[in-house]
């Protein structure tokens, strides 16, 4: 099954909507269901993966990338990533994901302490 997801090409594109495979391009798992498919990196972490030409989870990222994701690879001025407020993605992600996100991606996307 295809589901409605914001597949993103880099900044400029954040409000456009495209039917896009949910399954993970390397290890099959349904990005939906884990709660792992809206969510953007900055543009240099998809070119060094590769730039996977559908859905990937953060696990695969991860392995493509050789480390685990940081707080600094999510850009904070997307709203998608919820570091901002903006009404209609937030709206988009209650809607369509029930609003939440795994934690491991929710893990990743919070600051360093310290």
């Amino acid at each position: 099954m295809i589901y409605p997801i914001l597949q993103i090409a880099d900044k400029t594109e954040i409000q456009k909507m495209t039917l896009v495979d949910p399954n993970c391009v390397d290890c099959g798992m349904n990005t939906h269901e884990i709660g792992e498919a809206a969510f953007m990196l900055n543009d240099w972490i998809w070119e060094k993966i590769g730039k996977p030409p559908g859905s990937i989870c953060v696990g695969c990222i991860e392995v493509r990338l050789g480390r685990q994701l940081s707080f600094n690879d999510f850009p904070g001025d997307i709203p998608l990533n919820g570091l901002t407020s903006d009404t209609v993605v937030s709206n988009y992600l209650q809607n369509v994901y029930g609003g939440w996100r795994s934690e491991r991606l929710l893990n990743r996307m919070k600051p360093a302490k310290g």
